[in-house]
């Protein structure tokens, strides 16, 4: 539900694809992988993926001022949330 707040403050930037691409990528998470984080670091994170599914040139660090969180956070969280939903699509396959 955090989450989803948040995603509003991105869509007033980004437009509200962006929020369709980043729920969709939520929805696909195991909860294990985001349970620690800051539901405004899951949020960043969710967005920066989002932007570059979409083929948006989106710097971490705009998205990161946005949220009021590190960019570091977002690329650390990144590495983690790519590693598991690419191994959750090999698993499909």
């Amino acid at each position: 539900d955090m989450v989803r707040e948040h995603l509003d403050k991105v869509a007033v930037v980004f437009g509200g694809k962006v929020v369709a691409v980043a729920l969709e990528l939520f929805k696909r998470l195991d909860k294990r992988v985001y349970q620690s984080k800051s539901p405004r670091v899951v949020t960043a994170t969710l967005a920066y993926l989002a932007t570059r599914r979409l083929g948006m040139k989106v710097r971490k660090r705009a998205i990161a001022a946005i949220l009021g969180v590190s960019a570091l956070s977002i690329r650390d969280t990144a590495y983690r949330f790519r590693k598991h939903l690419q191994g959750r699509s090999k698993a499909r396959a």
